[in-house]
């Protein structure tokens, strides 16, 4: 289409690159995304699954765990048992797998150097 004189402009082509500027501007992917996490991981499902082949027993006793949390079984304590903190969510600490709803309630900075 031809405005006045001079060169032809393709509006097609303009608005494809309007289009792709809009994407790039509003992109769901990496940093941009609202799930990202300094890209630990490009392949999660892949690695979870290598993680229950190789240790069955703990993700097992995750799981206990969490379905203990949800019914009551078990009561979350918010005090750190190491450092005796208590303005976090702690983490349970299994020292026993075999036992798995006998937990050690950890601040992740606790658990971070028990595991480290």
């Amino acid at each position: 289409m031809v405005f006045g004189k001079g060169t032809q402009t393709n509006m097609q082509e303009i608005s494809r690159e309007g289009a792709l500027a809009k994407h790039k501007k509003y992109s769901q992917e990496g940093e941009n995304n609202a799930n990202w996490k300094e890209g630990i991981s490009k392949n999660h499902y892949h690695y979870k699954k290598i993680q229950k082949e190789r240790y069955p027993e703990r993700i097992r006793a995750r799981e206990m765990v969490q379905k203990a949390l949800k019914s009551g079984r078990l009561k979350r304590n918010n005090v750190c048992q190491k450092c005796k903190g208590t303005d976090f969510e702690c983490e349970a600490h299994h020292k026993d797998y075999n036992q798995p709803l006998k937990v050690v309630w950890l601040c992740k900075k606790c658990h971070r150097e028990l595991h480290g």
